[in-house]
């Protein structure tokens, strides 16, 4: 009888333990494609920047926020800038090969946009004006030392690809 209500008590904390701790940042956003980040005026650029893959790879994309927003950006390696005009050969090259996505919140108004290498992954999260744009890296990067396993690529050498 012990026994029972034990296993009753622990399903409930643990679903609790669940319900609490696997809450989100707030509420998930649906990540919309444009076919290009429109040209103008941006409070800030954010280049996320992946040295480990250079030369061919140098950014896993940008995030362009909109004068008097906020967007919070969950990537390790964040280099803000005030334009693109400084961009390399390899860096505009691999600029064409991203996505672009409008970053809006609930009420539809635009916050921002993002570009990004099709193997990255980005979630937009909404809590009150807060939004947060993070951005997964993949397991198994090309570029990346020292992942070796069945499902990785770098095998403890670093290697550069496309």
């Amino acid at each position: 009888m012990k026994t029972k209500r034990f296993w009753k008590y622990a399903a409930a904390g643990a679903a609790l333990a669940f319900a609490l701790g696997c809450a989100p940042f707030g509420t998930t956003l649906k990540s919309e494609p444009v076919s290009a980040v429109p040209d103008g005026k941006y409070e800030t650029i954010i280049r996320l920047d992946t040295p480990e893959s250079l030369p061919l790879q140098p950014d896993a994309g940008f995030v362009y926020v909109e004068p008097g927003e906020k967007v919070v950006v969950d990537f390790p390696r964040q280099v803000a800038v005030k334009n693109l005009d400084s961009l390399d050969r390899y860096e505009r090259l691999n600029r064409d090969h991203m996505g672009a996505f409008v970053i809006k919140d609930r009420q539809g108004r635009v916050r921002g946009y993002y570009e990004l290498l099709f193997e990255y992954q980005a979630f937009i999260w909404e809590r009150g004006e807060d939004i947060l744009l993070q951005i997964t890296v993949p397991r198994g990067k090309q570029g990346t030392i020292g992942e070796t396993g069945i499902h990785s690529v770098g095998a403890g050498m670093i290697s550069v690809g496309l």
